[in-house]
């Protein structure tokens, strides 16, 4: 399908099937394509470009490839995606990747992940349910501020921080392991 950045930028495409052998959606690929509905992916893809698909507000649901490695920026920022099932083999989740998914409920990283950057679950107002699994050694600041449905992050984290909409500090829901100091944790003045 696409060998360049930019390449469907805005366009009215409603489906998009990458062939087999290609190793990576470049950045900004399918940004702001508002009709995408569906996306296929071989396994020969390793990484997702920075903003590949944000502003894709009616893909609703995504299966990423068993090869991939690495999630870019604000991959799927202000997507329509419902559900996200990271697989083992992503190592890497950078900053924003799903910043303001404003329907996506449940989230769930595979084995492999190392680290997870800033912001990115920001915003995700629906999001209840995330699954953090594998070798997580640092969950980025405010990865998890804004999503005030959030009720559980399962698989060995044992804590989690409430972001409060009013002028309070945050109260933690759970006790959170010494080194995630900051996920949800956010005060106003």
């Amino acid at each position: 399908v696409v060998k360049a950045d930019n390449a469907f930028t805005g366009s009215q495409l409603r489906k998009a099937v990458f062939e087999e052998g290609i190793e990576a959606v470049p950045a900004n690929t399918f940004l702001d394509c508002k009709k995408l509905t569906e996306v296929v992916m071989p396994d020969s893809i390793r990484t997702i470009g920075g903003h590949a698909f944000s502003g894709c507000s009616m893909l609703r649901e995504i299966e990423l490839p068993g090869a991939l490695s690495s999630i870019g920026t604000y991959c799927f920022y202000r997507s329509g995606i419902r559900s996200i099932d990271i697989p083992d083999s992503v190592t890497n989740i950078d900053t924003d990747a799903f910043r303001e998914c404003k329907l996506l409920k449940e989230a769930k990283t595979g084995s492999g992940l190392v680290k997870m950057k800033d912001s990115v679950f920001s915003g995700c107002t629906v999001l209840e349910k995330v699954t953090l699994s594998g070798k997580l050694e640092s969950v980025g600041n405010y990865s998890f501020s804004g999503c005030r449905k959030l009720k559980e992050i399962a698989d060995g984290i044992d804590e989690i921080y409430r972001y409060a909409e009013k002028k309070v500090r945050v109260e933690p829901a759970a006790p959170f392991p010494e080194n995630y100091p900051a996920l949800c944790h956010q005060t106003h003045d």
